[in-house]
């Protein structure tokens, strides 16, 4: 009995469901359960020997246990592959995006920096109606071609797309990259993948502002002291196919701004800062006979001299804040456009024409502009014969090899610089 007791022990302890059953002073293996119906197997080994019984019990259920293990892996293989089968089915589900749908899911917002300001950055609210308009072009031609999904649309999608935007729709070459680039955009961010990746861009005709000419600038230097001088000002308003034109008079503020763009057009041609950077000028950044800044598109720390014709059309500087406190204000505050529209209000009462047609027949492109002050500072510096890494240095070109300001025997450049833009 100390025997069987010590069998009912360790039966409990592997909790298994076939076990040892003592039959008429002699054990018996009771083996798993086939269809409801269980048997047992004699083993002719009496109560008194455990250890022999045991021996047996494991030789005789060794197959079913075998069995056993074989077809739980064979289960738990099946749930592995149905339960990666349904994840992979469920994680395709998620991922199909509707064309149509693809902005309002993955709207184009942000955009990646550059130098100094990598990293993501909002777009203008400008910038995101563009990329919204250059991702239309993609969604009325899926919807043409019966194209629903996101998934469905491979490189040869994105090739017939490229091809209809050139012979179809006849775009420029720097409509077509920057369609074409936003597109790669919206595919990457709602599917992870980029079919139009391989896509080959397009070689723009580049058809840069161009310097003012030195009669030009006289030009532009006389109409600015007439706009000064004038008390009133032309309006022209059109009623039907009539034109209408009449005189107002000028009011204070208005006076007051027309001084301040002979100043912003001094500070575009006698430094070759860009327009903001001249237009936010503050008091503080001059100094020791320098204008010390940080341009604002890529935050570079430039010092650029005073020539004494700027001195001279810059006057006494405002004891703080802005040195052209009007055109500041509103650069700042309003929309920015505001003063490009000034200037090109100058350029326009001097006669010229600001446009020129594109090579390629698209839509004419401007050549003189506020920036066509920087590309004249360049140019006269060009043909003062300073050398090409000092000028990128005072314009602040990212390719600028050269990171100190005053290297290569600056004073000297300074100098050929004043001489060359104080004859104008």
């Amino acid at each position: 009995m100390e025997g069987f007791r010590r069998i009912q022990g360790d039966r409990k302890m592997k909790n298994l469901n076939h076990h040892l059953v003592a039959v008429g002073g002699c054990w018996k293996v009771q083996l798993p359960s086939v269809n409801g119906k269980q048997a047992r197997i004699a083993t002719g080994i009496p109560l008194a020997e455990v250890e022999k019984a045991r021996e047996e019990r494991d030789r005789l259920l060794l197959p079913f246990q075998i069995k056993q293990k074989v077809l739980a892996a064979a289960v738990v293989e099946k749930l592995k592959q149905d339960a990666g089968e349904q994840l992979a089915a469920a994680k395709k589900a998620a991922s199909r995006v509707k064309i149509s749908e693809a902005w309002n899911l993955f709207p184009y917002t942000e955009t990646t920096g550059r130098g100094v300001n990598r990293g993501l950055r909002k777009m203008t609210p400008k910038g995101i109606e563009t990329a919204k308009s250059q991702w239309g072009n993609f969604v009325k031609w899926a919807a043409h071609k019966n194209l629903e999904w996101m998934e469905n649309v491979g490189d040869s999608e994105a090739t017939e797309f490229s091809r209809f935007m050139i012979d179809g729709r006849g775009v420029s070459p720097a409509t077509f990259n920057k369609v074409m680039n936003t597109c790669g955009v919206m595919f990457r961010r709602s599917t992870g993948s980029n079919p139009f990746q391989k896509v080959p861009r397009r070689q723009a005709q580049s058809q840069s502002r161009r310097p003012f000419t030195p009669d030009e600038i006289k030009k532009i230097w006389a109409t600015l002291d007439e706009r000064i001088k004038a008390r009133k000002e032309t309006v022209v308003s059109h009623k039907g196919k009539t034109d209408y034109s009449y005189e107002v008079p000028l009011d204070a503020v208005e006076m007051s701004k027309r001084i301040e763009d002979k100043k912003l057009v001094a500070l575009m041609l006698y430094t070759g800062m860009r327009l903001g950077d001249c237009a936010t000028l503050t008091v503080d950044h001059v100094f020791g006979g320098m204008i010390h800044r940080t341009t604002a598109k890529d935050s570079k720390n430039i010092g650029f001299p005073i020539v004494p014709k700027l001195a001279e059309i810059l006057g006494e500087l405002p004891k703080s804040g802005y040195i052209l406190p009007l055109i500041g204000a509103a650069y700042g505050k309003e929309k920015r456009e505001t003063t490009y529209t000034r200037i090109a209000r100058v350029l326009d009462a001097c006669g010229f024409n600001r446009t020129a047609p594109r090579k390629d027949g698209a839509r004419a492109v401007s050549v003189l502009g506020a920036h066509a002050f920087r590309h004249t500072f360049a140019q006269l510096c060009f043909d003062a014969g300073v050398p090409i890494n000092e000028i990128q240095r005072w314009l602040g070109h990212k390719s600028s090899i050269v990171t100190e300001i005053y290297a290569h025997n600056p004073a000297a450049a300074m100098d050929r610089i004043a001489k060359a833009i104080g004859a104008f």
